[in-house]
């Protein structure tokens, strides 16, 4: 997976979505919903497949990282951060506690920075 080939954030998204990570996963107080499915998962339960940081120069300078991500049962999609001052802080743990559960020794690891 090559995310970091594309330079925008839709063309990113697009080639996801033809790779089969079709899933919107966004953060909830309880783990990682699944805006199609209604399922949530806690982070430990999400495996990041892929990520790349998106540098985006509307007005305001913002980055924005694109997660490709798979969930233990099979579910494939994708998780947006925004990169801003998070509203609520569980949201950049559940980032911290998925992240950190891809680097323990035997834990496959992202393809793409």
């Amino acid at each position: 997976m090559r995310l970091e080939e594309f330079k925008d954030m839709k063309e990113g998204l697009a080639y996801l979505n033809q790779q089969g990570y079709s899933h919107n996963f966004q953060y909830s107080p309880q783990g990682w919903l699944c805006a199609e499915t209604q399922e949530v998962f806690a982070p430990e339960e999400v495996q990041v497949d892929a990520y790349h940081r998106f540098q985006q120069f509307r007005g305001a300078h913002s980055v924005a990282v694109l997660y490709a991500v798979q969930t233990k049962n099979g579910l494939k999609g994708f998780i947006i951060d925004n990169c801003s001052t998070y509203d609520n802080a569980q949201f950049g743990e559940f980032l911290v506690r998925m992240k950190l559960n891809q680097i323990q020794p035997g834990s496959p690891k992202p393809t793409d920075q």
